[in-house]
């Protein structure tokens, strides 16, 4: 539906995804930002050459209309 000046309203979604990172501590405290930038790089070409992103994203967690 348009807004008076005849413009379709935009919206915000926060969208979840899961990916998972190998570390030697059980309490993941190892965990570096390099670690976790490979394991998010791996799990998007995965994404892309299984073409499974709806299913791994699922809908939106949140909301919010954007203002002009």
């Amino acid at each position: 539906m348009a807004d008076q000046q005849g413009q379709k309203p935009t919206y915000n979604h926060l969208i979840l995804m899961a990916f998972s990172v190998v570390s030697e501590r059980k309490s993941g405290k190892d965990i570096t930002p390099a670690m976790l930038r490979a394991a998010l790089m791996q799990r998007i070409k995965d994404l892309d050459e299984n073409n499974e992103w709806l299913e791994a994203c699922g809908p939106p967690e949140d909301t919010y209309k954007m203002e002009d």
